[in-house]
């Protein structure tokens, strides 16, 4: 009589199963990181936008200065950052890609917010 050998390994169907479970954490995983790579750009633009209205706001309550300043040339995560006018105009700002909207900003409250 002869004895049984046990196979030893994965059977195709075990191995596809896998693939596919890995396939989906994958595209999950994909929309995750494209959803964070946005938000990260609209938060650094909302922040140098921040950081001009401050200046702004510096500039126009300080005595030596005659107007506000124009917006920084050297912005790195907006395209473009509107210059202020008067305390009643806000800045805006638009993130560079993947981030999206506008961030519009207060400057007497120095409060923004991210438009869609």
């Amino acid at each position: 009589m002869k004895a049984k050998r046990q196979q030893i390994g994965f059977t195709l169907i075990e191995l596809m199963i896998v693939v596919v479970i890995l396939g989906i954490l994958a595209a999950i995983a994909v929309v995750a990181y494209s959803e964070y790579t946005a938000k990260a750009a609209n938060n650094a633009c909302m922040f140098e936008v921040r950081h001009y209205v401050t200046e702004v706001m510096i500039a126009l309550n300080s005595p030596e200065t005659f107007g506000p300043p124009p917006p920084p040339s050297n912005v790195s995560s907006c395209l473009s950052i509107t210059p202020a006018v008067n305390l009643a105009t806000p800045v805006t700002g638009v993130p560079n890609l993947p981030g999206s909207g506008t961030v519009v900003c207060d400057i007497p409250t120095t409060s923004c917010v991210r438009v869609p």
